[in-house]
């Protein structure tokens, strides 16, 4: 299915307009902005790699370069636990009841703590390599979890088994999001494309084509609009910065 960019200007209008149950045609917004390669080295160190927060403002969670996590107190503002691991940890998710946090490890496992507590609860073996990326359906009934091996699991929150399994990337899975109602899953790695499937039956439902590597998706929280950034450049090798939105009718951009 084609699609098509724009540039944004600051008097631009975007309106959501009334959307079906399937990704509407490709058409794309984007949002740009140049870093100079100089502030981004620098910052690099400080940048957080991972960040969530609960939706009953459980503490939010920053996974820090260094393999530490730490959590903070959203209405003072100030740290409350920095938990250090002596393994690889990657992107993590509470989930939809904020009663358990999930962390997505280099040895293949997404450890679940207590929320209220950070104890271990549950260590779960999900893939045989670095798992990297997570996410839950809104409604609490399953989670995603995207791994070094090109492949994405969907996993029942409850029963802890493997529902189904999509395997169209060829690279290792930098990023993936669940839509509003669960029907939806959208997946990223380096590969030149962003993959979107049925969470009920595997099947793509869509395919954006990209010229660059993904680093993160996302989808809007009542819409069927999934918004991506990734390592976009400019003509000069610069970082341009960009987020992109998918799913944008064609009535909706000529408004």
């Amino acid at each position: 299915m084609g699609h098509s960019q724009r540039e944004v200007h600051d008097d631009d209008e975007h309106t959501g307009g009334k959307y079906q149950h399937h990704v509407e045609p490709g058409w794309q917004d984007d949002c740009s902005g140049k870093q100079s390669e100089r502030t981004h080295n620098k910052m690099r160190r400080h940048t957080p790699r991972s960040f969530t927060v609960a939706r009953n403002l459980k503490p939010l969670g920053v996974c820090l370069q260094n393999d530490e996590v730490c959590f903070f107190d959203v209405r003072k503002g100030k740290s409350q636990l920095t938990r250090k691991y002596p393994y690889e940890v990657n992107e993590f998710a509470y989930d939809p009841t904020g009663e358990y946090f999930f962390v997505t490890t280099g040895q293949g496992t997404v450890e679940i703590l207590k929320s209220a507590t950070l104890e271990p609860h549950h260590k779960h073996f999900a893939h045989t390599s670095n798992c990297y990326c997570i996410d839950f359906d809104p409604k609490g009934r399953f989670f995603g979890v995207g791994a070094a091996d090109a492949v994405v699991s969907l996993w029942d929150a409850q029963e802890m088994m493997c529902l189904r399994t999509f395997t169209n990337l060829n690279w290792a899975v930098r990023a993936l999001s669940i839509n509003h109602d669960g029907s939806l899953i959208a997946m990223a790695s380096e590969d030149t494309f962003i993959d979107i499937c049925s969470t009920e039956t595997a099947e793509r439902v869509d395919k954006i084509d990209v010229k660059y590597a993904i680093n993160t998706v996302a989808w809007h929280p009542t819409k069927n609009l999934l918004a991506f950034a990734g390592d976009e450049k400019d003509r000069d090798e610069y970082d341009i910065g960009s987020v992109k939105v998918f799913g944008y009718r064609r009535s909706d951009m000529d408004r």
